[in-house]
């Protein structure tokens, strides 16, 4: 930390020495703990007046609850605190990378999200990686950066959020660097247990109407899934579909399945919620004579 702090003061020093103001963001972890960890001592730099804001991010994939309220505690109103995306939204076992600039949705879901808990902005990175992959219009790939700039506008729109989840390739390991934040799934939830996730979302707005779909293997019914969000009880899922198609050299012989939950209005709070999912199995048994 002090090595890095050093080295912020003097990149301050030097951009204090230009005839305008040149403000300096640091990228940093997704949260202040990693961040220290590296060496980025936020806490300090916002003390000493070194940097204007800071840009919290994951390195491999898209961080969907990056912790702002604990940022904003150590940095103070002073300094901004910008939410980064990467270009992938997220990464999942046997299944495609999805792009955030191809999914209008998931833009607004991501900035509507983090705006609601506080960020001042939304950062974009590797971006121009999505338009080689599939290539469109200037205006088409960043038409949905528009629609990132306010809560208002985001909120009024169709959007989806994202929990993230880690991808584990077949040699076992993770893709989660140091600097990334702990990913939530994928976990296993054994017959009659619970889990409870965390997820950054923004209240829908009026006439709008929320499902919450939870992508899953293995065997359950609709009516052995139970969600749970804040102190809303939710209810069992009202269907089970067919989930993502797999990548095709993805051996796995297991087929995702989606679970959809209709959600209340009014149960979705700005900022951070709470989700708990339960699986109950019932249990048939003959009668002893």
């Amino acid at each position: 930390c002090k090595t890095m702090t050093g080295f912020i003061r003097e990149v301050r020093k030097i951009l204090d020495g230009t005839d305008r103001h040149i403000a300096l963001i640091p990228r940093i972890a997704p949260s202040p703990g990693a961040a220290r960890q590296l060496g980025f001592d936020v806490q300090a730099w916002a003390r000493e007046g070194l940097v204007d804001g800071i840009t919290a991010m994951n390195f491999i994939s898209t961080a969907w609850e990056i912790e702002i309220e604990q940022f904003r505690s150590l940095v103070g109103p002073e300094v901004a605190v910008y939410a980064g995306m990467e270009v992938s939204s997220d990464r999942r076992d046997g299944m495609a990378t999805r792009f955030l600039p191809e999914s209008y949705e998931m833009l607004r879901g991501f900035a509507a999200g983090h705006l609601a808990a506080g960020v001042d902005g939304v950062n974009t990175f590797n971006f121009t990686y999505a338009r080689y992959h599939r290539p469109v219009t200037a205006e088409e790939f960043y038409g949905g950066l528009r629609q990132m700039r306010s809560l208002k506008d985001a909120r009024s729109k169709p959007r989806v959020h994202v929990m993230s989840a880690n991808a584990i390739r077949k040699d076992g390991h993770y893709w989660a660097t140091e600097c990334d934040l702990p990913m939530q799934v994928p976990l296993s939830i054994r017959a009659w247990t619970e889990r409870q996730f965390e997820m950054f979302l923004a209240a829908e707005g009026k006439g709008q109407k929320v499902q919450a779909l939870v992508c899953f293997d293995g065997e359950a019914r609709a009516e052995d899934l139970w969600l749970r969000i804040g102190l809303h009880y939710v209810g069992h899922a009202i269907a089970i579909r067919e989930g993502p198609e797999r990548k095709k050299e993805d051996d796995s012989s297991s087929k995702s399945k989606i679970a959809v939950f209709n959600v209340s209005s009014g149960v979705i709070k700005d900022g951070r919620n709470q989700l708990i999912i339960r699986r109950i199995t019932e249990i048939l048994e003959k009668p002893n004579r």
